[in-house]
């Protein structure tokens, strides 16, 4: 197995963790959307969904997905990391730079609006955010590196 074969195999698997995630996520959007007024919730999650801040924090969620697959996969295949190394320190990065760039966005969103809330509030959303998304990402990494070790041993 060489280096890039390993790198190719996290990415591969690492984007298609991140696809379950994100569909399960859209999944739970289009039902609290839509659980009251079916058509009104319908047309209010179309558009959210092309909101030009939320595909952007999609694609830098893929790419920040993929960019850490890779390096998973060579931690893995290749320096033969223990699993329950690699997924928890995969977990907690990119939960932890998931949240940030939420809180970068919402930032720059926010910026020239008055202060709605209290800063102990924000900081109190962003580390259970972060507590809620680690968890989802420890069983989406848990999958990942199952399974990049399964297609590493058949390479």
């Amino acid at each position: 197995m060489t280096v890039q074969q390993s790198k190719n195999i996290g990415g591969e698997t690492a984007l298609k963790a991140a696809a379950l995630l994100f569909a399960v996520y859209e999944i739970s959007l289009l039902y609290k959307q839509t659980r009251s007024d079916f058509a009104n919730g319908l047309l209010f999650f179309i558009s959210e969904q092309a909101d030009i801040f939320f595909i952007g924090f999609i694609v830098l969620y893929f790419l920040m997905m993929y960019l850490a697959g890779r390096i998973a996969g060579y931690n893995v295949l290749i320096k033969k990391r223990t699993s329950i190394h690699t997924v928890l320190l995969y977990s907690f990065t990119t939960a932890l730079l998931t949240v940030f760039l939420f809180g970068l966005a919402v930032t720059l969103i926010l910026r020239n609006e008055p202060q709605v809330e209290a800063q102990s509030e924000v900081v109190q959303l962003a580390f259970i955010t972060f507590i809620v998304l680690f968890v989802a990402m420890l069983f989406v990494w848990s999958w990942a590196v199952e399974k990049i070790k399964r297609r590493g041993t058949t390479a």
